[in-house]
C-alpha cells in the first residue's frame, strides 16, 4: 500500500479477501492534515485526487462506513498489476481518516 513508515496511524479496521485476486480493505486515522504525508510520494501520486470520490460500500463490515461521508480520493496504479482506491476525509483536528481498498488484477 506504500504507506510512509514514518507516519503515525491508528488502525480502525482491516479485512483481507483471498481468492484468485486478493483484496484488502483498510481504514485508519493518520496524524497529519496533508494526504501527501501518508504515502511514499515516489509511488503514490495524490495530485489527481478529487472531491466527492465514491468508494464501494461493504454492508458486512460496520467500520467501513464510506457511504456516510463525503470523501476526497482516487484510484492509484501500483507496480505488479495492483491498484488501490483511496478515499479520505479531513477530521479538522490535524488528522485524516483514510480508507484504502487495495486489489490485484
Amino acid at each position: 500500500m506504500y504507506i510512509d513508515p514514518d507516519i503515525h496511524i491508528r488502525p480502525q479496521g482491516f479485512k483481507l479477501t483471498s481468492g484468485i485476486d486478493d483484496s484488502i480493505w483498510f481504514k485508519f486515522v493518520a496524524e497529519t492534515s496533508d494526504i501527501t504525508d501518508v504515502f511514499a510520494v515516489q509511488v503514490v501520486d495524490t495530485s489527481s485526487f478529487t472531491k466527492k470520490f465514491t468508494l464501494r460500500s461493504d454492508s458486512t463490515t460496520s467500520w467501513w462506513d464510506v457511504p456516510a461521508h463525503s470523501l476526497t480520493g482516487g484510484q492509484v496504479s501500483l507496480p505488479n498489476a495492483r491498484f488501490m482506491n483511496v478515499g479520505y476525509r479531513d477530521n479538522a483536528d490535524d488528522t485524516l481518516t483514510v480508507y484504502i481498498m487495495w486489489h490485484e488484477t
